[in-house]
């Protein structure tokens, strides 16, 4: 047997009758692998005497989206992100999405085409949320789902299951995340909140954690200066933040209310941290007719980030303290409100005056 394993996938690679074969299995386990293998030999001799015709030259169907996306892909996605629990069940719940398109389910995947594609936009923009009275899904929750389905017909066609690759666009104009809480806002929130949604909340705006590290917290992350991120989405959300006072008051009281648990929020089960999408539901019923709805428990992340911009941090400083691979990416967490852009404009002003000589550096005054 001569299989080996190249970009996650197995290939054969053997000499049949003075003849070379090579190919991809298609499969992501040696055993299976070796079992393709076995089987294709066994055709060719078959083949060879006049029983069979060539499985070489007979044309495999395609399989239908159900058969492949349930399929082959998540399986790919499974191995391919090991590491990455929270990307895994991104995939999982895309790819449910997507099949509940009939089309997409029962065709087979070279009938996926960019006409199948639109009409698919326009059926999925017309479903309700699952929440009643919650509207028609959203446009960058659709524009997700179009990720995941052009990343799967990508790797379909690169395993030669489709013979054309059809364009995948997403749906222009979508709007991002930008909420960001004032002071005031901040304030009322806190007020509203118990614990431990609280200090979760404490913690994600002093330290800009993303609910899902401030949950798996453990106290052993935690010292008296410094919070230990040990795991995360991907390498770069491993980092070390400062503790901020009012940062390490919040850990203090987690751990006067849950002095022998190992995590800062234990959850109702014995041994197991509390669930970010238990969080999420508590502060959904905190924010609830007070607050404006477009603010998610996410938005403090995204509030620590325009703070940092605001006080004048770099860059690199942001994207480090964010856990992001890019200073573009941190970019997108930053979102500045006029008196910040009125401030920095004065800022330039008084500096324009000092060039022209017109007043001295210990003389200057920003106004606000």
């Amino acid at each position: 047997m001569s299989v080996r394993k190249v970009g996650g996938v197995y290939h054969y690679d053997f000499i049949f009758q003075a003849k070379r074969y090579q190919g991809t299995t298609g499969q992501f386990r040696e055993a299976r692998a070796k079992d393709f293998e076995r089987k294709l030999r066994s055709d060719l001799h078959m083949a060879s005497v006049g029983l069979m015709p060539d499985p070489t030259e007979v044309k495999e169907q395609a399989p239908t989206g159900k058969e492949f996306l349930n399929g082959r892909f998540l399986d790919y996605i499974r191995q391919e992100c090991q590491a990455k629990p929270l990307t895994i069940r991104f995939y999982e719940e895309k790819t449910r999405a997507l099949l509940g398109y009939s089309q997409f389910a029962d065709n087979p995947l070279d009938r996926i085409d960019e006409n199948l594609i639109q009409e698919f936009k326009q059926w999925r923009a017309k479903q309700p949320k699952k929440k009643a009275g919650a509207g028609t899904i959203a446009q960058s929750t659709i524009n997700a789902e179009l990720k995941v389905l052009r990343r799967a017909l990508i790797r379909a066609h690169k395993w030669g299951l489709i013979p054309k690759l059809p364009q995948v666009e997403t749906i222009p104009g979508e709007k991002g995340r930008e909420f960001v809480l004032t002071g005031e806002m901040e304030t009322l929130y806190l007020s509203l909140c118990s614990s431990p949604l609280k200090e979760a909340a404490t913690l994600m705006l002093e330290c800009g954690l993303r609910p899902e590290e401030c949950v798996s917290l453990r106290k052993a992350d935690v010292t008296e200066e410094s919070i230990f991120i040990r795991t995360g989405k991907t390498k770069n959300a491993r980092r070390v933040l400062p503790v901020t006072q009012r940062a390490r008051e919040a850990v203090q009281t987690l751990f006067d209310l849950w002095p022998k648990s190992e995590w800062l929020f234990p959850g109702l089960k014995e041994g197991c941290h509390l669930t970010r999408e238990a969080l999420e539901h508590a502060h959904a019923r905190v924010r609830h007719e007070t607050l404006p709805r477009e603010f998610v428990l996410y938005s403090c992340r995204h509030t620590y980030a325009t703070r940092l911009a605001e006080s004048d941090a770099k860059p690199w400083e942001m994207m480090r303290l964010l856990g992001h691979h890019s200073i573009t990416v941190s970019q997108r967490y930053v979102h500045l409100s006029s008196d910040s852009l009125t401030l920095a404009a004065r800022r330039k002003e008084a500096y324009d005056r000092v060039l022209r000589g017109e007043t001295q550096v210990d003389s200057l005054e920003v106004k606000h």
